[in-house]
């Protein structure tokens, strides 16, 4: 763990997943555009589906580590300026280390952690997002 800040997080998955992560994988620089080069490195920690939380559960950290600008959500409120990002998946869904057919879901979150930097916007709750024009394919960011 690079800072006591990511410590904590992954603590606090921990003790509210319930488990340790199966195991982790880091977003490498050059997987995204260039850009990436210039963006501190995010982390997702898979956690496997359990009796409680029968799904997988993939969760980032590192990427509130870009502090993402001012943006004001109505009532005088303003949103958070740093987020982390989870997904959850269908059990059904094989997630290992030596599975590939997976690892899409992951790179849609990373790409949603990249776009906030890359487009220097802030990304709160039920903001959508366009992540492949051509396909329409959309993602929706809830918290």
């Amino acid at each position: 763990m690079k800072s006591k800040k990511h410590q904590k997080l992954y603590e606090h998955y921990v003790d509210v997943l319930g488990e340790e992560p199966i195991f982790g994988m880091q977003l490498k620089k050059e997987v995204l555009s260039d850009v990436a080069e210039q963006m501190k490195p995010v982390t997702t920690y898979v956690f496997e589906p359990t009796d409680e939380l029968p799904f997988w559960k993939l969760c980032t950290i590192g990427a509130s580590d870009y502090f993402m600008p001012e943006r004001e959500i109505g009532w005088g409120r303003k949103a958070n300026r740093r987020n982390e990002y989870m997904m959850l998946i269908a059990p059904e869904v094989e997630v290992s280390e030596d599975s590939t057919e997976w690892l899409f879901l992951n790179s849609l979150l990373w790409s949603t952690a990249e776009y906030a930097f890359n487009e220097k916007d802030n990304l709160t709750v039920s903001d959508t997002i366009d992540k492949n024009a051509e396909n329409r394919k959309m993602l929706r960011f809830r918290a």
